[in-house]
């Protein structure tokens, strides 16, 4: 008994969860439970009856004789609760759908209880196939066709550089439908109560751009270009290393073939004939530029690629304090400092108290010719310039202390201060 009231309940989830505007979906095959108005004011010779359509009787109940008739169409699926007179129907089809409704015959007659049922099928699988018209490392143009047993519709998705969007479709049922996840084309179809998908990788399909991974080296150095072997189609015809400089063919690989390798780069390049990775020596910086792996099937597929810059160390840098004021008013100093290297100069000037300095008008900072940065701070008791890029870095540095004799003094300071300044007001009035 506990098990059957419990397979009620669920039913009865099943049921809401199914419900529309107006209408409760249910799936073919499962049962359908409903539920009746069980305040009534019943009499001795009231009644209730549940109707398919407001036309057949499904049930009759009398109270007085705590009597249930049913219609014989409905005897062997049919069953009523008499403790709250809610209907179960066992296994319902697609023939079942209509109104239902609970009709209390007593002082008058009305519904207390009325449905509008719809009863599907699930829905049928779904096929996905999609073709590639057009294809470069940079964009592709894919065709999609979604298809069930009766319906299909068409779609046009184009990508560029890892992004794809959905162009156009022709949609044939409105329960089937294509769309865009993350990196996957997913066919849809679905009505109320089932659902059916069929998902495939855009990767497969399509040879967009990767990721540029961006490498900084110095002169001299060497650099090694990878491929990861998963993004390296099986039954590739020709893999090749390109750089972008000079738009040169600097290997190639094909599977039973010794590595053709290009003159410009053979005195300086090493690989590998099992894993396609180069390794370049001697860099310079005319080597800067991008750095390219694309492998040929019937389309052609990048599966690397590397932006290398190239670059010298920074040269020295030098700071000097080229300005220097005093006030004995706000027992302050300004020092303005210039920071400089080969081909670039910055200058900052700071204020400093006997306790604190600050940089006026905030941290300063330039890029040289040379594509280095040239950065003024102030950093505790200290004014530093840095000189840097990618590969290297030098700095200079000013103690403050040593340029503003107030800095991180007191009382002392204060009495020495009105000494000297004492001192020299009186050397003057002697002198006129």
């Amino acid at each position: 008994m506990a098990a059957a009231v419990l397979l009620l309940m669920v039913s009865l989830l099943h049921l809401l969860a199914a419900q529309g505007p107006g209408v409760l979906f249910i799936k073919s095959g499962s049962d359908l439970l409903l539920d009746a108005n069980t305040t009534l004011r019943i009499s001795e010779n009231a009644f209730l009856v549940w109707k398919f359509k407001e036309i057949q009787n499904i049930v009759r109940f009398m109270f007085g004789s705590q009597n249930a008739t049913l219609h014989q169409s409905w005897r062997d699926r049919a069953r009523l609760f008499k403790t709250n007179y809610s209907l179960l129907l066992n296994k319902v089809t697609v023939s079942d759908s209509g109104s239902y409704g609970a009709l209390f015959s007593g002082d008058d007659d009305k519904y207390v209880a009325k449905y509008k049922v719809q009863v599907q099928d699930p829905v049928s699988p779904v096929h996905l196939t999609v073709s590639s018209s057009s294809s470069s490392s940079l964009s592709c143009n894919l065709t999609v066709t979604c298809s069930t047993g009766n319906s299909n519709i068409h779609a046009a998705i184009q990508c560029h550089n890892q992004t794809c969007s959905l162009e156009n479709s022709t949609m044939h049922s409105p329960h089937l439908y294509i769309y865009l996840e993350s990196d996957h084309i997913i066919c849809n179809h679905s009505n109320q109560v089932s659902r059916e998908t069929n998902k495939t990788e855009i990767k497969s399909y399509c040879s967009t751009k990767p990721v540029s991974r961006a490498v900084y080296l110095q002169t001299g150095d060497s650099v090694f270009l990878n491929v990861t072997e998963t993004d390296v189609p099986a039954n590739f015809f020709i893999l090749s290393w390109k750089f972008s400089g000079l738009n040169d063919l600097m290997i190639t690989f094909s599977p039973h073939e010794k590595p053709h390798v290009h003159p410009n780069y053979s005195s300086r390049m090493d690989y590998d004939v099992k894993k396609y990775f180069v390794k370049l020596r001697n860099l310079q910086k005319a080597d800067s530029g991008v750095y390219t792996a694309q492998a040929t099937t019937f389309q052609v597929k990048t599966v690397a690629e590397y932006n290398v810059t190239v670059q010298d160390p920074v040269s020295p840098v030098k700071m000097a304090v080229n300005q220097r004021e005093f006030s004995s008013v706000s027992l302050s100093c300004n020092l303005t400092v210039t920071c400089s290297t080969e081909d670039a100069h910055i200058s900052s000037t700071f204020t400093c108290d006997n306790k604190t300095c600050r940089l006026e008008g905030g941290e300063r900072s330039q890029i040289t010719k040379s594509a280095a940065s040239l950065q003024v701070q102030l950093s505790g008791q200290s004014i530093i310039c840095n000189h840097s890029n990618q590969i290297s870095w030098t700095k200079d540095v000013i103690k403050i202390q040593d340029h503003c004799i107030q800095y991180g003094e007191t009382e002392r300071y204060s009495s020495n201060y009105l000494v000297r300044s004492h001192y020299q007001t009186l050397s003057i009035h002697l002198k006129n």
